[in-house]
């Protein structure tokens, strides 16, 4: 599992030629399929056309750089009509809002992990409107739970909301470790954990 973060700038190299061919730009989602489709690729040069690596293509995702069999394996996206279609519609997974199905508001997408083997999004990072995050901390979403990935909102189930658990946000955990250096005894609720 990586972070979709993770991805962006790091260098293609092909296997056969032993090249790099370019940097991760970016991450095309086919929201039905709730996976990474494919890789934009920056390659260098001024006048560069736009090109995709199809995820099926991708060899290995690891520390340093994204594998692929060959040069080859690059495509113009302008040949890859579902590709194209996609680019369009720009699901762009972070920031999103998150909405039971009966309206109520979870909190926004931070971040996305994704299965290097296979593509698919395993679960989200989410957390409250903004600032709230500091406090309330970040919850990870399964992604089976998510009923509809759309442009700027992801749609879960209703009852999500009683299964998300929330670790704690930064200000609440210097609060604690304050009471703690200090000697006041913790609240109840801090000694659970």
């Amino acid at each position: 599992m990586r972070k979709s973060r993770h991805f962006y700038s790091l260098p293609v190299v092909t296997l056969e030629e032993g090249k790099e061919i370019g940097h991760i730009k970016g991450i095309v989602i086919d929201p039905e399929e709730a996976a990474v489709v494919a890789l934009i690729i920056q390659k260098s040069g001024p006048f560069s056309e736009q090109k995709a690596i199809p995820y099926s293509r991708v060899v290995s995702v690891g520390d340093n750089a994204i594998t692929i069999q060959k040069a080859t394996s690059v495509e113009k996206v302008g040949s890859l009509p579902h590709l194209v279609k996609l680019m369009k519609d720009k699901i762009n997974l972070r920031g999103a809002r998150v909405i039971t199905e009966g309206g109520a508001a979870l909190g926004y997408v931070d971040e996305y992990l994704i299965d290097t083997e296979t593509g698919k999004i395993t679960s989200f990072e989410i957390s409250g409107k903004f600032g709230e995050k500091f406090f309330k901390g970040k919850a990870l979403l399964p992604a089976g739970e998510v009923r509809t990935i759309g442009k700027d909102v992801l749609v879960v189930r209703n009852g999500t909301e009683e299964t998300l658990t929330w670790n704690e946000g930064a200000i609440t955990k210097l609060a604690q470790k304050a009471r703690q250096f200090r000697g006041i005894p913790q609240k109840k609720d801090d000694q659970d954990e």
